[in-house]
């Protein structure tokens, strides 16, 4: 309506038959000029020079108050209900006033619901099919970091996670293959020293035998099997 506003601005008074039926092409819309004085000076599908003033006008009076207007109401002219929308660009300005049926509108309507009930159909079947892909995704991710964690648990220290995926999992399984890589590196660090210490009791004269409170021997050296036969 506001362009429609400008291309008659631009037009002047003398010469809106041009494009007033331009954008009633554009438009679909029955288009009306208003003069300041509330005469009609051009009107897409009615006569002139037989339509009373549109001073009083709802839509007329409420662009010329705020800018733009709007109302719906039974057009005699027509002879159907129509909804009208006017724009005006300052007090002295004509108001520029565009009408459309009720039917078209109601249609309009229609075919905007049914458009967006489409994009939302669209929408949720493309948000089933991604969700359903990364749940995939994330439950195979899963399944190698439980996998990795049985290994774990019954003391294979070389299982590790291998994962190609960039989710929250990821993660998971870097802190799941730092954590064996810790344990397998403490646990090779006591077999070097439990070595170690085998060695230097082996090698020992003196006898020696390490009992625990319940009386079990725990470590007992040749010496000592030898002194105790």
């Amino acid at each position: 309506c506001r362009l429609a506003g400008e291309m008659v601005a631009a037009a002047g008074e003398q010469q809106l038959a041009g494009p007033v039926a331009r954008i009633a092409n554009m438009t679909g819309a029955r288009v009306t000029v208003v003069a300041a004085s509330g005469r009609v000076l051009a009107d897409s599908e009615g006569d002139v020079g037989h339509m009373d003033s549109h001073d009083t006008r709802i839509e007329v009076v409420e662009a010329r108050r705020e800018g733009t207007g709007w109302s719906i109401r039974h057009s005699a002219t027509v002879g159907t209900d129509m909804m009208y929308v006017a724009s005006c660009s300052g007090p002295k300005a004509p108001v520029v006033r565009l009408a459309l049926p009720m039917t078209a509108v109601h249609e309009a309507s229609a075919a905007l619901q049914r458009s967006i009930l489409w994009a939302a159909l669209v929408a949720a079947i493309l948000a089933a099919v991604a969700g359903g892909w990364l749940t995939r995704g994330m439950a195979r991710s899963l399944d190698e970091l439980l996998r990795v964690a049985r290994s774990l648990g019954t003391g294979d220290l070389t299982a590790r996670a291998r994962l190609e995926s960039k989710d929250e999992t990821a993660e998971l399984a870097l802190a799941l293959n730092t954590m064996a890589d810790n344990l397998q590196t403490t646990r090779q660090g006591l077999e070097r020293s439990a070595a170690h210490l085998r060695s230097v009791l082996a090698q020992m004269a003196d006898g020696v035998a390490v009992v625990s409170l319940d009386e079990r021997v725990q470590i007992l050296n040749r010496a000592a099997g030898e002194l105790l036969g």
